[in-house]
């Protein structure tokens, strides 16, 4: 195995990990900002957005999509998978920077057998509380991404939650043209596991053993897709 990584989150796992063997590589991108400290206090950088407050408990989405993403970093990193997590940091970063540096790697591996393909992950919120469930997202149109997107729906339904699918193109993919889904130059998928303003869905998100699954059927999706040579 090939470790490309000047960075490590603190369990030690490799930022970017480069393996001839899996030659498919993800590129992970955990949506939104995380908590950073200041003067000694930490605070949320995208608050009072991307985040709900109940009686006994307080969610922070940014914080939320870079366990999940660390975590799959951390299953694909023992099993000799290829990935980069795109945004190590804490801070929010631009959508157009998080754009840059998945071309930047994609440039940087151009006429080698790496394929590559973008994976924004986030959770979800509503102002109905009633909301729940799980979405998967593509930019317009028919595409590469349209067929991971279904892989990776198949597998978090595996999950018993609810799914939000849109089948009017015969997929339960949704289709925007969200920045990171349509200025990435490879198939580029966002999913969206579950409503942090619901707060029986929150309760089973904030749930070590339910992310651990969640992780789980993510990297199954990543498995499938190299496993039936999808890209």
């Amino acid at each position: 195995m090939i470790i490309s990584a000047t960075k490590q989150n603190k369990l030690g796992v490799p930022q970017t990990v480069w393996n001839a063997k899996s030659p498919i590589m993800v590129l992970l991108d955990p949506g939104h900002g995380g908590m950073i400290e200041v003067a000694g206090t930490p605070v949320y950088t995208t608050a009072p957005a991307k985040m709900s407050k109940f009686v006994d408990l307080e969610f922070y989405e940014g914080v939320w999509n870079r366990a999940i993403v660390w975590f799959m970093a951390s299953v694909l990193y023992q099993v000799g998978g290829s990935y980069s997590v795109l945004v190590p940091e804490d801070t929010d970063i631009t959508l157009h920077e998080r754009v840059r540096r998945a071309v930047a790697i994609s440039k940087q591996h151009a006429g080698e057998r790496f394929k590559f393909y973008y994976h924004s992950v986030h959770a979800n919120a509503f102002g109905v509380e009633k909301a729940k469930g799980i979405e998967v997202w593509t930019s317009r149109g028919q595409t590469k991404s349209d067929v991971l997107a279904t892989i990776y729906y198949n597998q978090l339904n595996n999950l018993g939650w609810t799914m939000r699918p849109e089948m009017g193109d015969g997929d339960p993919d949704k289709e925007e043209d969200f920045t990171v889904l349509k200025e990435t130059p490879m198939p580029a998928l966002l999913t969206e596991t579950g409503f942090y303003t619901n707060y029986e869905e929150v309760k089973k998100m904030m749930n070590l053993l339910t992310m651990h699954r969640i992780v789980d059927l993510m990297c199954q999706a990543h498995y499938d897709i190299i496993k039936l040579r999808l890209l």
